[in-house]
């Protein structure tokens, strides 16, 4: 995206944003992002992205999940995670205005914010974009492979809901916990939540939100708790250090979707 952030840096929006005072930056930021919206493919990104959608059609993937990547998100120090932004259920039509949307997000006011107030420096862009194949997940959540409650390290705690994890992440409900004590396999709680909402994939694209069947009902059996408790276990000892993952299952089959650091 550097070609992207020199025209940028080159316009007259970016040199009214690097001019406004501290106080002002974050909404003079806006400017920018409108203008990135508007940015069109060079020819070397049209060949990458000619690549990437060969790549989806051999492997038979026709709905995407599109991710804004930041190089400074997800550090030890700071977490810039839910403040870039992801689309979801996204198909081949969608994809270029998915990756504009991504790679916009990087000059969102919250982005700019943050980076002011952690030390960053909010003049300097850094985004990349992920393209992966979106789980339609029958149940998904996050896991923390310590409990960020008591801080004991032998517990591991489950967010859960039906449908997409994004109803999880965003606070939209209160999901079912799982508190696991990782060292004896041994499940020490299990309460159900207020799972209001539900989110699921369409099958032609985009997502919706409905009301769950059975919303007072906890989402993971037994064994599956065990199971996710027992693959953030594994992430732990990969990175050695407490971990964050999100998660999904489709069917019977339980995906890591991602892994960051617990930063607090």
């Amino acid at each position: 995206f550097q070609p992207w952030i020199e025209r940028l840096e080159a316009s007259p929006e970016w040199e009214a944003f690097a001019q406004t005072k501290a106080d002002d930056v974050a909404a003079a930021a806006t400017a920018v992002k409108d203008s990135a919206q508007t940015l069109a493919f060079s020819e070397d990104q049209q060949q990458t992205l000619s690549k990437v959608r060969q790549h989806l059609q051999t492997e038979g993937i026709t709905m995407m999940a599109v991710r804004s990547s930041s190089p400074e998100e997800d550090l030890e120090g700071a977490s810039f995670a839910g403040i870039y932004e992801t689309v979801l259920g996204v198909t081949g039509e969608g994809l270029e205005a998915a990756i504009k949307t991504c790679f916009a997000s990087a000059l969102d006011e919250r982005v700019v914010a943050y980076k002011q107030k952690h030390g960053y420096d909010p003049f300097d862009p850094k985004i990349a974009v992920v393209i992966q194949k979106h789980i339609a997940s029958e149940v998904s959540g996050v896991a923390f492979s310590l409990n960020p409650v008591n801080n004991c390290y032998d517990e591991c705690v489950i967010n859960a809901n039906f449908g997409l994890g994004e109803t999880v992440v965003d606070g939209a409900i209160t999901p079912d916990r799982s508190v696991v004590n990782k060292v004896t396999s041994v499940i020490l709680e299990k309460t159900p939540g207020q799972k209001d909402v539900v989110t699921y994939l369409k099958a032609y694209g985009g997502i919706e939100r409905k009301a769950p069947e059975s919303p007072s009902e906890c989402c993971l059996s037994d064994d599956q708790v065990l199971a996710v408790t027992a693959l953030t276990t594994e992430v732990e000892a990969e990175y050695g250090k407490p971990m964050d993952i999100e998660w999904a299952y489709e069917g019977e089959q339980l995906y890591l979707l991602q892994a960051r650091p617990i930063t607090t």
